[in-house]
């Protein structure tokens, strides 16, 4: 369900609260029989329960959209480029203002919208920590 369905749900069910409550209001409940006054206080109850759940699923989808602005804002700092060997990796423009040092970032978790830096392994190589993916920076040369 996209945000404007929810939206346009939480309206609906917001109305029929709003309707129950005015009939309620206007009803005595001691002048009325007790089985239709309580089925009208069980359906407000319900519409109730209906509107809090669905607050959440909007703040819940409000709370991704901003996490999903958050890291394309994040990733329009990033270039990518080839290794010397021509891996393809992701680095830090040298201009973004991000007080992070210089760096490569791995281009499967970038994809996937997380922003992990590579590591040096020691080797030719260097390693996402994340998705575990190995990025070769240097030929490898032989001593025979």
């Amino acid at each position: 369900m996209d945000i404007d369905s929810l939206w346009e749900n939480f309206g609906r069910v917001s109305d029929a609260i709003k309707a129950a409550r005015t009939v309620l209001d206007a009803l005595k409940p001691d002048e009325m029989p007790a089985q239709p006054f309580m089925a009208i206080v069980t359906q407000t109850a319900d519409a109730q329960v209906q509107l809090a759940e669905l607050r959440l699923s909007i703040d819940a989808m409000q709370r991704e959209l901003q996490a999903n602005a958050d890291i394309d804002a994040r990733k329009q700092n990033y270039v990518p480029v080839k290794t010397e060997v021509g891996a393809l990796v992701y680095r830090l423009k040298p201009d973004a203002d991000t007080g992070e040092p210089e760096h490569d970032v791995c281009p499967k978790c970038f994809e996937e919208n997380r922003i992990r830096a590579l590591q040096p392994t020691g080797t030719i190589y260097r390693e996402c920590h994340t998705c575990e993916s190995k990025y070769q920076y240097e030929e490898r040369h032989f001593v025979w």
